[in-house]
């Protein structure tokens, strides 16, 4: 199941977006070693407090968020301009209303009696799914955003175009990029996506431009 959350639903989703921290904090702090963890086991930043919409995929059997997005207008704050602007790039070729920035993706890992091991693949392919028929439904041309070579790897195998602008220059083990993709994906893989998900039906749509 996808759920949309739109400044509007902040209040009433409270507890669905403190589960994503959660999420957060157990893939970007205590796997990737992204970021250290904030107070009360979550991971959470400054761009969470600006305009955004969060995507979240949550397993209809057990009620439990298995995975999230966030996007944002890059007409406001966002993470990749800071980098590229530290980078001494132009960041003007990514500020218009049809590019958007996805950051914090992230679905669980692991094995439990109520998801098997799969389930982190149906999450990751749900929220692509999702996070494509978002920006169809929105008129958004572009995704940017600082991702690892894993997601890179996703994104490629859904057919979406990628390009490396620049690798964000820090102390990390594993590489981050500064990346740019069209907004769209393979339409085999999208077939195969829903049929995977047993998503035949229309998708449901969040309109927020």
């Amino acid at each position: 199941m996808i759920v949309y959350v739109t400044p509007a639903d902040r209040l009433s989703l409270h507890d669905r977006i403190f589960e994503y921290f959660k999420l957060r904090k157990k893939v970007f702090c205590d796997q990737l070693s992204w970021e250290p963890p904030k107070p009360h086991d979550l991971e959470y930043d400054e761009y969470d407090d600006y305009f955004n919409i969060y995507i979240f995929y949550v397993d209809e059997d057990s009620d439990q968020l298995f995975g999230g997005v966030r996007f944002m207008p890059t007409k406001g704050h966002t993470a990749i301009h800071k980098e590229i602007v530290k980078q001494d790039l132009d960041p003007a070729e990514f500020v218009s209303p049809s590019i958007w920035e996805a950051s914090r993706f992230c679905a669980l890992r692991g094995k439990t009696k109520l998801r098997p091991a799969c389930m982190v693949n149906r999450a990751a392919l749900a929220l692509a799914l999702a996070s494509i028929e978002f920006c169809r439904a929105n008129d958004i041309s572009h995704i940017v955003g600082i991702c690892d070579a894993e997601f890179l790897s996703m994104a490629e195998a859904f057919g979406a175009d990628g390009k490396i602008i620049s690798e964000v220059a820090d102390s990390h083990a594993q590489p981050r990029f500064c990346c740019k993709w069209r907004a769209r994906a393979d339409s085999e893989m999208l077939t195969w996506t829903r049929r995977f998900l047993g998503n035949d039906g229309p998708p449901v749509l969040c309109n927020v431009i």
